[in-house]
C-alpha cells in the first residue's frame, strides 16, 4: 500500500516539473499585439457584380407592313393565336403608340379578347381589348387593357388607341368589366383582385372615364373581401344607383358584411349579417368622386377601413 502511494506523489511531481519546464522555454508576448494571424489580402483586382440574367427570348409583334393608325386590335388578336406556344413582346408596337411598357414586358400564355363597348355619344365602334397572360409563371397573371376606336374617313378604316390599363399579379382571378352611363357621362368599371393569401382575399372596383390623356380613374372602392379566423367575414358590394339629383351627380353603393361563427368540427354555430350604404358625389374641383358623408350612413374613416386588411 505504501508502495502505491509513493508511486502516485511520484508521479505527480514528475507532471508538475514537465510544466513548469515548457512554461520556461516559450517565448515571451507582447500583451499589446494580438495573437491571431493577420488576414492575408489579395492583390487580385475588385471587381464589380455582374448580373447575368436576360429575360427570355420572346417573338417581336409583327406589324405586317402596317402603320400606326393602320393597326387594329384584330391583328394583336391574330398575333398572339399565331404563336400560343412562345413568348411574345409588343414591345415595338406599344414604343410605336408612345405608351409604357408592361410591368411584365413579355406574355408566357397570351389570351387576348375583344369587347365592344360605348364610352362616348359618338356611335363609332370602341373595342376594349385584354390581354390576359393567364397562369403564367413568368407574369403572374399580368393583364392589360386597350381602348380602340374606330375612325372612318374617306381613306378608309383607321383605329386610335384611347387608352390603356395595366393590371398585375391576376393569376388566381379573371377581372370583370361593365360600362355605367349617368346623364351623358360615360365609366368603364373595372373589377380585379387586390389581395390573394392564406385565408384572406381581397378585390377591388375602379372607375375610369376617357379622358384626351388616355383613361382616368375617377372611384375606387373594395368590392369583395374575404378573411377567416375566430369569425369568418365576408364583405359584398352592388351599385345600387346612380342619377343626377340636384345639379349633381351621385351614386350609392350598398356593403353587405356577412359573419360565420365556427365550433369544433367546423360546425356553424352562428350567422348573421349587417348593410351598409355609402354615397359619393360628382366634384367639379376634383374632376372625380368624392365621399358624401351626409348620405351615407358610415364615416369616411370607417368606409376607409373596409377590407383594410
Amino acid at each position: 500500500m505504501n508502495v502505491i502511494k509513493i508511486r502516485i506523489v511520484t508521479a505527480a511531481i514528475l507532471s508538475v516539473l514537465t510544466l513548469i519546464l515548457f512554461i520556461s522555454i516559450q517565448p515571451k508576448r507582447n500583451p499589446h499585439v494580438s495573437s491571431t494571424p493577420p488576414v492575408q489580402i489579395s492583390a487580385v483586382k475588385k471587381t464589380e457584380p455582374t448580373s447575368t440574367y436576360q429575360d427570355p427570348k420572346a417573338v417581336l409583334f409583327d406589324f405586317g407592313g402596317k402603320v400606326i393608325g393602320e393597326i387594329s386590335p384584330f391583328d394583336i388578336d391574330r398575333f398572339a393565336h399565331t404563336h400560343p406556344s412562345d413568348y411574345i413582346s409588343f414591345k415595338n408596337l406599344w414604343q410605336a403608340l408612345g405608351i409604357d411598357l408592361e410591368d411584365w414586358r413579355l406574355y408566357e400564355h397570351c389570351q387576348v379578347r375583344n369587347f365592344r363597348v360605348s364610352l362616348d355619344n359618338n356611335p363609332d365602334l370602341e373595342i376594349l381589348q385584354r390581354l390576359y397572360d393567364k397562369w403564367s409563371s413568368w407574369s403572374a397573371g399580368g393583364i392589360r387593357y386597350l381602348l380602340w376606336k374606330r375612325l372612318g374617313g374617306k381613306r378608309g378604316t383607321k383605329w386610335k388607341l384611347l387608352g390603356h390599363l395595366d393590371f398585375g399579379g391576376q393569376r388566381y382571378t379573371e377581372p370583370g368589366h361593365q360600362v355605367f352611363h349617368i346623364r351623358g357621362k360615360h365609366f368603364l368599371l373595372i373589377d380585379y383582385m387586390t389581395v390573394h393569401g392564406s385565408g384572406l382575399g381581397a378585390n377591388d372596383k375602379a372607375w375610369y372615364e376617357v379622358r384626351p390623356n388616355g383613361l382616368q380613374e375617377v372611384l375606387r372602392y373594395p368590392s369583395w373581401c374575404f378573411s377567416m379566423g375566430g369569425t369568418e367575414t365576408e364583405t359584398r358590394t352592388r351599385l345600387r344607383w346612380g342619377a343626377v339629383s340636384s345639379g349633381k351627380m351621385r351614386i350609392q353603393i350598398e356593403f353587405t358584411d356577412r359573419y360565420t361563427l365556427r365550433g369544433e368540427e367546423d360546425k356553424v354555430i352562428k350567422r348573421w349579417h349587417k348593410r351598409r350604404r355609402v354615397a359619393f358625389i360628382w366634384s367639379k374641383q376634383a374632376d372625380r368622386f368624392l365621399f358624401d358623408r351626409r348620405r351615407s350612413s358610415i364615416s369616411k374613416k370607417d368606409f376607409e377601413a373596409t377590407c383594410n386588411f
